[in-house]
């Protein structure tokens, strides 16, 4: 695998006394021009030498300060995304969370600029149901109002100085018992910074046990809050709990897999997420574009512990899409990694 890590360029591989030249490129990437066969050739992974006017087809996009980075070929056909394959029309809503809307949440997440809010402004926020009767007969509409209801209470005593985003599970478990679609709320909620990332757990276990209703027994365990400690903590627990994909127990709850429920997640505050987001990007040459996909389709690999997969028809399936009709490319990479490949490029064609 090449070295993505670092870069450095070797004047003994320059013919005569030329030597790189490495010239400021936008957001600190870097560029340079090196000699083959003794004529110079440019090696810009960048596209800025086309004429006025005219935009490459190929860019880069990364969130400043994130973890999303994304490599894409427009296309130049109206009406289509950057495969120019058109939208599609999205099926209906089931139990499970799919996996199209699990990666556009980890995607939202990935996308927080980190040095805007720390990691221990966030809190971790479970609301649950208990196994009551009364509990037991609520359905998704009942469900979605209890959320709704608890969101407006909690913008009533944060305001804007909050956001975040939701998540609706639903339990397996308790539907093999009770035949009874019944599941509970994961909440993840940022502090802006200056503002003390604090829920008074009182305030919040009366508010969630009068919204449902529940019982005594409810108002002492129907909710949970806890402190992220780190980015990592706050990434594993958001893909393991909040974005995590959720499968009935050896196929033993078909009916609850069919079950046509509401949406799985959304945001709090989504106009202050947005001011939390900053996607920077840089168009790229064709030989920039083949050379950035090869590094990292080599990252993924390296990264990706996942046993034979990268000897099944998925994978083979996925590397036509991705180099042969230019499929965009979206890894979980800092902006700070995404550089160093850059700078890894430009050792040569």
């Amino acid at each position: 695998m090449e070295n993505v890590s670092a870069c450095t360029v070797n004047d003994n591989s320059l013919a005569g006394n030329q030597q790189a030249k490495l010239g400021d490129q936008p957001n600190g990437l870097v560029s340079c021009t090196y000699l083959k066969n003794k004529d110079i050739a440019e090696a810009n992974i960048f596209a800025d030498s086309l004429p006025k006017g005219k935009k490459s087809p190929f860019n880069i996009t990364w969130a400043k300060n994130g973890n999303l980075v994304k490599l894409s070929k427009i296309s130049t056909k109206v009406g289509t995304d950057e495969l120019g394959l058109g939208g599609g029309i999205r099926g209906q809503v089931k139990a499970n969370i799919s996996k199209a809307s699990r990666i556009r949440l980890l995607r939202e997440c990935a996308m927080i600029n980190r040095e805007k809010i720390p990691s221990r402004q966030a809190l971790f926020v479970t609301l649950t149901y208990d196994a009551s009767e009364a509990h037991r007969a609520y359905t998704w509409p009942d469900y979605k109002k209890h959320l709704n209801n608890f969101l407006t209470q909690l913008r009533q005593q944060f305001g804007k100085k909050i956001f975040g985003f939701w998540r609706v599970e639903w339990q397996v478990k308790r539907f093999l018992k009770y035949g009874h679609a019944m599941g509970h709320f994961h909440v993840l909620i940022f502090f802006k910074q200056g503002t003390k990332a604090r829920i008074d757990k009182g305030w919040l276990s009366t508010t969630w046990n009068k919204i449902t209703q529940g019982s005594e027994a409810h108002l002492r365990a129907g909710t949970q809050v806890k402190r992220v400690k780190n980015w990592d903590h706050l990434a594993g627990y958001f893909s393991k709990t909040i974005a995590y994909l959720g499968k009935a127990e050896d196929g033993q709850a078909p009916e609850l897999e069919k079950m046509a429920l509401g949406r799985h997640w959304g945001k709090i505050n989504a106009e202050v997420i947005s001011e939390h987001q900053q996607m920077e990007e840089a168009p790229l040459s064709r030989w920039g574009f083949n050379k950035m996909r090869r590094v990292m389709l080599r990252w993924y690999k390296s990264k990706r512990k996942a046993g034979n997969y990268f000897k099944s028809s998925a994978w083979r399936a996925y590397k036509k899409r991705v180099c042969c009709w230019g499929q965009t490319m979206y890894l979980f990479m800092s902006d700070v990694l995404m550089g160093q490949m850059m700078e890894a490029c430009y050792v040569g064609r």
